[in-house]
């Protein structure tokens, strides 16, 4: 496991002063040639200056949320050393704590061919998981879909948006519940605040409905996923849906057993599942 740690760079290169994106990829090529190209490449999918810019203005503001996030980051690192191998095998991840273009708080995906994590501070503390509980579970989350990318190799994305909707659900579900071994913590959520666990627990018959309606009429799931998207009024609704989805097949199944399941069987498990 190899630790890229820019947090103090960061502070001291960025903090307290308006953005320039030329000295951010000036920044980004010394952490990997490859790093700018790919938020660049992912922030053509958003408006970067209407949804982006303001978040980076705002979280380069406070230099106390970094040093808190910096410091959950390092005891977060150091309990996945003492817990990380015996759970999920040595997937040997490089762990980049960053700053990023709100591309996302954490992002699985690969450096020069090699296994990464990317947490990116701006989106950290725009979200404030900034303490230890949450650092922890956005770090071991990420692990979790490197783990299962290990085993069942690049994790497909559909052809289809009912196939979108299946493989999502499954994948985030497998890195919910491979992020709660790891805290060892069965119902660790970094989304419960608010009382949001809660709610996702009261409404999960509607959850369920809702999204089996969806995928099969083949629309976008996507409201059910990610910070900016919004369910019934409340985000990440399928980051539960998809816990509680393996955590049923696991009455069925060991996870190693889950993280390698074909596709025909995955749709009729989450079809049964909806159902029930």
């Amino acid at each position: 496991m190899k630790i890229i740690d820019t947090a103090e760079q960061v502070e001291r290169e960025f903090f307290g002063q308006p953005f320039d994106l030329e000295k951010w990829r000036a920044y980004a090529a010394g952490i990997s040639p490859e790093l700018a190209r790919m938020c660049l490449e992912d922030i053509e999918k958003y408006d970067f200056d209407r949804q982006a810019a303001p978040v980076l203005r705002a979280s380069l503001s406070r230099p106390g949320k970094l040093r808190e996030l910096h410091a959950s980051f390092l005891r977060a690192v150091d309990g996945l050393r003492v817990r990380g191998p015996a759970l999920l095998g040595d997937i040997g991840p490089t762990i980049v704590l960053y700053l990023g273009l709100c591309c996302a708080a954490g992002w699985a995906t690969r450096l020069e061919g090699a296994p990464a994590i990317l947490l990116g501070v701006e989106k950290i503390i725009e979200l404030d998981w900034c303490g230890e509980t949450a650092m922890k579970a956005l770090l071991f989350h990420e692990l979790g879909h490197l783990w299962h990318e290990s085993l069942r190799g690049e994790l497909e994305d559909g052809e289809n948006e009912r196939q979108r909707a299946v493989l999502q659900l499954y994948c985030e579900g497998v890195a919910m519940i491979c992020q709660q071994r790891l805290a060892g913590e069965p119902e660790l959520f970094h989304q419960d605040r608010d009382g949001w666990l809660n709610w996702c627990r009261e409404n999960e018959g509607a959850i369920k409905a809702d999204y089996l309606r969806r995928m099969e009429a083949g629309e976008s799931v996507q409201d059910f996923f990610g910070d900016w998207a919004r369910f019934m009024g409340r985000p990440d609704v399928g980051y539960f849906l998809g816990r509680q989805f393996v955590a049923w097949l696991l009455g069925r199944h060991t996870l190693e057993e889950i993280a390698v399941l074909p596709y025909d069987q995955l749709e009729a498990s989450l079809t049964a599942f909806l159902r029930g």
